[in-house]
């Protein structure tokens, strides 16, 4: 529904139905309003209540007044106007749409827990069933869920209706910390503006990646706002006791140094020890790799990444530092990597999870480079998808999964020699 609303002051604009057909409107068949509306206007989807009478014509009126006036259906507008019209409700012959939108309070990196979820499905469900990711489940509608073990979960909603059913999954949706941490604030600024204002930093990160991740990871973010980024709501999964093969891009050639902290004791701070990685490159690129001590399979660490130009000394937390930016990240450590997930160790994949299916392959190990025979499985083992790729470092391979439903799946690379290798490839 478009609303237009003539002049330049802002409106108070509200929808009501005789969804009953009684003939009479009042304050309780309201069914959308828009305050201090601007124009021109508002334009939403309104839902239909579910109790509306239906085959039959019905009376909607909407109403635009000056703010604060015509707080009812019926009430004499004050600089505004009413207008009726008529709309016929049919029977709804869908299943439910839009399921996997539901949202919920969860806030990355914060102390959340429990957690309220939101339904968000539209077509008039009326039964649900959620799957939070820890072996628990709900029928209610928006349910608040108290989450007693520390991790990253995947969660699920089915929402019926007499028409059937929808599933929606949202991949590594929401990360528990238990106790949680609230870590030492951090952030870049390029200096002071005018009338108080504060700068972006004119140095920043452009990406992180950690090729040996579970899949590839590689987040291009550009400057973040205020000098400071939170990536932690997609963990980076990693095998216990690996090596992390880490780099970190920035936008200018100047010297700079970047550091990295890793939570490993998991205790809420960056102690001393906790430096990982501390270096002046000459490149616009950084490369570096350290090893996590002997984290449980599960264990979630907090990684922060810092670039700054022209320092000597890193710290962890720095609020307002001048020419620099700071970025965090949550690793997840799995069970010890089998040889098939450690082999091609330089091999990265990007963007997982892929939108539109569309998964790039980049191996810049130029003594592992040739033509490779790519099976796509699902969780069961049943192979839906073959192919050959050529990889190595002149160019990308590219493997097209559009055909597939979203979900996660195991890519398997097999050379002439018949080595193995597998990741894992999510498909929104």
């Amino acid at each position: 529904m478009i609303i237009t609303t003539g002049g330049t002051n802002a409106h108070d604009i509200r929808v009501y139905l005789d969804a009953n057909n009684d003939g009479t409107l009042t304050s309780a068949e309201q069914i959308y309003q828009s305050l201090n509306t601007l124009s021109p206007g508002a334009t939403t989807n309104i839902t239909l209540p579910g109790t509306v009478t239906l085959n039959r014509p019905l009376r909607l009126r909407v109403v635009a007044d000056a703010v604060g006036n015509s707080t009812s259906p019926c009430s004499n507008q004050v600089s505004g106007q009413a207008e009726d019209y008529t709309i016929i409700a049919r029977p709804n012959t869908s299943p439910p749409t839009n399921v996997g939108f539901f949202t919920s309070n969860y806030v990355a990196g914060g102390c959340v827990n429990p957690v309220q979820f939101i339904d968000a499905s539209q077509n008039a469900p009326t039964s649900w069933l959620w799957n939070f990711g820890d072996g628990t489940t709900s029928t209610l509608q928006n349910p608040t869920h108290q989450y007693t073990t520390a991790g990253t979960f995947t969660v699920s909603l089915t929402a019926t209706n007499a028409n059937g059913a929808a599933t929606g999954t949202r991949l590594n949706y929401i990360t528990i910390q238990i106790p949680c941490f609230t870590y030492c604030a951090a952030n870049g600024t390029g200096g002071a503006g005018p009338n108080g204002t504060v700068l972006g930093s004119p140095f920043y990160i452009t990406s992180v990646a950690v090729a040996n991740a579970q899949p590839g990871y590689n987040n291009t973010t550009g400057n973040s706002t205020g000098g400071y980024g939170n990536f932690t709501s997609n963990p980076i999964t990693m095998g216990a006791g690996r090596t992390v093969n880490l780099s970190v891009g920035v936008n200018l050639t100047t010297a700079h140094r970047v550091a990295v902290w890793v939570d490993q004791n998991q205790n809420g701070v960056f102690d001393n020890n906790e430096l990982l990685s501390s270096a002046v490159p000459s490149t616009l690129n950084y490369t570096t790799t350290f090893t996590v001590n002997s984290p449980a399979a599960g264990s979630n660490m907090r990684m922060r990444v810092m670039t700054v130009a022209n320092a000597n000394t890193p710290f962890a937390c720095t609020v307002n530092l001048l020419n620099a930016e700071y970025e965090d990240y949550q690793l997840l450590f799995g069970p010890l990597a089998s040889r098939q997930e450690q082999a091609l160790p330089s091999l990265s994949l990007y963007p997982t999870p892929t939108p539109d299916g569309r998964v790039h392959l980049r191996l810049p190990d130029a003594s592992a480079a040739g033509t490779y025979t790519a099976a796509v499985q699902n969780l069961l083992g049943a192979t839906l998808l073959s192919t050959t790729l050529r990889l190595g470092p002149d160019a990308d391979a590219e493997l097209d999964l559009s055909r597939l439903a979203p979900g996660v799946y195991l890519l398997q690379l097999r050379d002439a020699q018949g080595q193995t290798a597998v990741r894992r490839v999510v498909r929104e």
